[in-house]
């Protein structure tokens, strides 16, 4: 991407024409250019683990947390908190307004079957490829 970014973008533009929709993964982590985001037709933002991690028990770290956190909703993103793995996790998270979550605080990654009663056992409706928690 870093040596063609125009031709990235067009595609991906197209593409979320079609419907797609972008996140970036490991936010905060490796090249996320600001500027270059904030061409790229990008939805949400996946905040690594790593940020997630000591945000309970460390102040900085709950503060870099929530600015990034911030950094996606200034950018019209919505965030997704990998690697969420305790209630105290989760709960802060809400806190500073991710709205989005993974990790093994939900569920370990499962077979097909698995997650088909996973989603039973709980009555979860899969609408459109989705599963809606509303309910």
């Amino acid at each position: 991407m870093s040596t063609d970014a125009e031709a990235v973008l067009e595609t991906m533009k197209a593409l979320e024409g079609i419907g797609v929709t972008w996140a970036l993964d490991d936010f905060g982590t490796g090249y996320s250019s600001l500027s270059l985001l904030r061409s790229l037709p990008v939805r949400k933002l996946k905040i690594d683990r790593r940020f997630v991690d000591g945000a309970v028990g460390q102040e900085g770290a709950r503060r870099l947390l929530g600015k990034i956190v911030e950094i996606s909703q200034v950018m019209g993103m919505e965030a997704l908190a990998e690697g969420v793995e305790t209630a105290d996790q989760l709960d802060l998270l809400m806190d500073l307004g991710c709205v989005h979550f993974q990790g093994y605080f939900f569920s370990r990654p499962l077979t097909r079957e698995s997650l088909e009663r996973w989603l039973d056992e709980r009555r979860l409706p899969v609408v459109a490829g989705k599963v809606h928690l509303s309910e």
